[in-house]
């Protein structure tokens, strides 16, 4: 029996508000899920496949999970100790800090984990930018203290990837499903293709190389091919006529959702597509 499972982290472009409508379209029956943009997870920890395979172009997002995954106590207890004190601004910039020296040296441990954690609930709108030198760059939100982490959810989610086949990559989208093949679900929650009255305010920047028109257009004939070969895919996007041209030949439904994470942090609704090879 399942047991119910949150994502850890708040994440430009999470699911949760959308998993009713995504779940209309997974198929019944499938062989191994596969998560190329995985970010919070939401999809994946709703459906809690017997097999997948997840990965992220982020370093230190996968890093979490395999932490996650294989130190869950350790990871619990360095979050503790990084929120028993307040937070303030000299708080908040010196633990960024220590944790860009992390990115730059490539240090994957459970500190590095537990910072990514930490930060992303006291940063601005739980938004992970990083500037050209692959620098995480997000402001404080001024809040002191709140709960970062719910050590039974992180427990359930540890034992969930453990004891499913799970295989967790850090890889592009296009690398991390090649083994996909008939019979298998691939979901594709790609970095949104920017809409054209906020082309320069879009959040599209998770890694320090972002992702292109191009990296929209191969995503779409990589989507084709695997649906030509049976394997169904769904994917999610803007709702916008270069989105529509790309997946044509696909079933395209429309949604709203609300988004939090902009520039006055009031949120904002937007017309969303859940994009599908079946009908």
């Amino acid at each position: 029996m399942k047991k119910e499972i949150s994502p850890l982290l708040k994440w430009a472009g999470g699911k949760r508000q959308l998993l009713s409508k995504l779940k209309e379209v997974v198929p019944k029956n499938f062989n191994t899920y596969f998560e190329p943009f995985l970010g919070g997870g939401a999809l994946l920890f709703d459906l809690q496949p017997e097999k997948a395979v997840i990965a992220d172009i982020n370093p230190q997002l996968i890093n979490l999970y395999i932490q996650v995954k294989n130190h869950p106590q350790e990871l619990i207890e360095e979050v503790g100790e990084l929120n028993f004190r307040l937070c303030d601004a000299e708080r908040y910039y010196l633990l960024r800090e220590k944790y860009n020296a992390k990115i730059q040296m490539n240090v994957f441990n459970v500190e590095s984990a537990a910072l990514f954690l930490w930060l992303n609930k006291y940063c601005f709108n739980g938004l992970y930018r990083v500037n050209n030198e692959g620098k995480f760059n997000v402001p404080w939100n001024k809040e002191c203290s709140k709960k970062v982490l719910d050590e039974y959810n992180l427990i359930k989610m540890s034992d969930y990837l453990n004891h499913a086949d799970v295989e967790v990559l850090c890889e592009d989208f296009s690398s991390s499903c090649i083994k996909a093949k008939a019979g298998d679900f691939i979901y594709f929650d790609p970095p949104y293709a920017p809409l054209p009255k906020n082309r320069n305010e879009t959040f599209t920047k998770y890694s320090s190389d972002g992702f292109s028109v191009e990296n929209q257009e191969k995503l779409a004939k990589l989507a084709s091919d695997f649906a030509e070969k049976g394997v169904f895919v769904v994917l999610s996007n803007h709702d916008s006529s270069f989105v529509r041209d790309l997946y044509a030949t696909f079933t395209i439904r429309e949604v709203e959702a609300r988004r939090a994470i902009n520039r006055d942090g009031k949120g904002r609704k937007e017309e969303e597509l859940i994009i599908s090879s079946g009908k």
